[in-house]
């Protein structure tokens, strides 16, 4: 049996994702930095803009890369070591 304690970047993602549950939640989910946001966090996140902006079709693409550039510009910030 292992004791492993799971990276506290882990647990951030986990614990936002948890507690997102607010469609207009505008904060990007933040992963560890320096590591490129999994299509799993990327839909999620374009998921919570899409319900959003009220559900209206069309604008699937535009929905995943503003999402993937939140995610990205998060990720920036943490690497930086600034607080927008």
């Amino acid at each position: 049996m292992s004791n492993k304690v799971a990276p506290k970047a882990y647990n951030t993602v986990k614990t936002q994702i948890r507690h997102s549950g607010s469609a207009k939640e505008s904060t990007p989910l933040n992963a560890a930095p320096g590591i490129a946001p999994t299509p799993e966090q990327i839909r999620q996140r374009a998921h919570q803009i899409f319900l959003a902006r009220g559900t209206a079709p069309g604008q699937e693409l535009d929905d995943w890369l503003r999402a993937e550039q939140e995610l990205k510009q998060g990720r920036a910030v943490a690497n930086s070591g600034t607080i927008q």
